[in-house]
């Protein structure tokens, strides 16, 4: 009786770990796309594709925290989706805005 209670225990308390840290998460999420909005370095619409998906993220910690299972595993795959998205349109932008622009004179003299 005394270990399935330590059972129960255990399994709440990992259960409010993973509820903080994807609200962790998510917030920090957040921050990074308004983050990206105020410096104006990268795109607009790279903000408003993250913008949706970091708030999926939040939305799943609310309803894990309700306990609707069922829709909490169909946000979490269209977040992760989404996430995949987003974090393939961030590396695009930020491998162009990394790499050196060249003339087309100076290519012309390199051949």
């Amino acid at each position: 009786d005394l270990l399935q209670l330590a059972w129960v225990v255990i399994n709440q308390s990992l259960a409010q770990i993973l509820l903080v840290g994807n609200t962790l998460w998510s917030v920090a999420g957040l921050l990074a796309t308004i983050a990206i909005l105020q410096t104006k370095s990268l795109p607009r619409w790279l903000v408003w594709i993250g913008m949706p998906v970091w708030l999926l993220s939040f939305t799943r910690t609310c309803v894990a925290f309700i306990g609707n299972l069922s829709l909490c595993f169909s946000i979490m795959l269209a977040f992760s989706l989404g996430f995949v998205l987003w974090a393939v349109c961030l590396a695009i932008v930020l491998d162009l805005h990394a790499r050196p622009v060249t003339a087309p004179k100076q290519l012309a003299e390199s051949n």
